[in-house]
């Protein structure tokens, strides 16, 4: 089971085995705030995690945009 003090500390969504809890982006459930690899659950691969990691910088390159061009 992995922990993640920040997380903890927020009260982020977890499974009854402890993992975060992901939107399909990996987002968890505190705005803004990605996980990936580990702390989520699924196969525990570096392959995996690579993947989760580029769903996550995806979505977080996506919100940043919206935030310089409100009209797109």
């Amino acid at each position: 089971m992995s922990y993640d003090v920040l997380s903890m500390r927020w009260n982020a969504r977890r499974d009854a085995e402890g993992n975060l809890i992901v939107s399909a982006h990996q987002e968890t459930s505190i705005d803004g705030v990605y996980a990936a690899g580990d702390l989520v659950p699924g196969l525990n691969q570096i392959a995996v995690a690579s993947a989760e990691a580029a769903l996550a910088a995806t979505d977080i390159h996506r919100r940043l945009r919206a935030l310089e061009s409100p009209e797109r």
